[in-house]
């Protein structure tokens, strides 16, 4: 069983620009909001974080931003071996299901929106077999 062998540990779990502060000279100062901290598998914290920020604040085009958050937290802590061949299935798992799209979805049916709603179905499914050429 592949998830119990990764590495886990504390994590803040809700890295977004809402809860970073920074200072005069807009230099990191500190984190806040830790009411859903606690215990994480670190890529499936690591992917979750990366795809909040880069697709549903930056736009779905916005890989370079993904990969480029990715390297940064590589070069601070570096992936295991298992966590480098595991990381990209979870991506593939995670990206596609962000809370939301799926909640775009949710309103587009209600709304009686078929046609958008394949649509945005489609891109699931797109988002569900994407793989990085070249990997990570």
């Amino acid at each position: 069983m592949v998830w119990n062998d990764l590495p886990k540990g504390a994590v803040q779990g809700d890295f977004s620009p809402n809860n970073i502060l920074l200072d005069d000279s807009d230099v990191f100062e500190s984190l806040i909001d830790f009411n859903i901290a606690g215990d994480e598998v670190f890529i499936n914290h690591l992917a979750g974080e990366g795809i909040f920020l880069a697709y549903e604040l930056m736009g779905d085009d916005k890989d370079d931003c993904f990969y480029e958050f990715l390297y940064a937290y590589m070069k601070e802590r570096p992936l295991s071996r298992l966590e480098m061949k595991t990381l990209p299935l979870i991506i593939q798992v995670v990206r596609p299901f962000r809370f939301r799209r799926t909640q775009k979805i949710i309103k587009l049916v209600r709304e009686k929106q078929f046609t958008e709603v394949e649509r945005q179905l489609s891109i699931m499914l797109n988002l569900l077999h994407y793989e990085k050429e070249g990997g990570i």
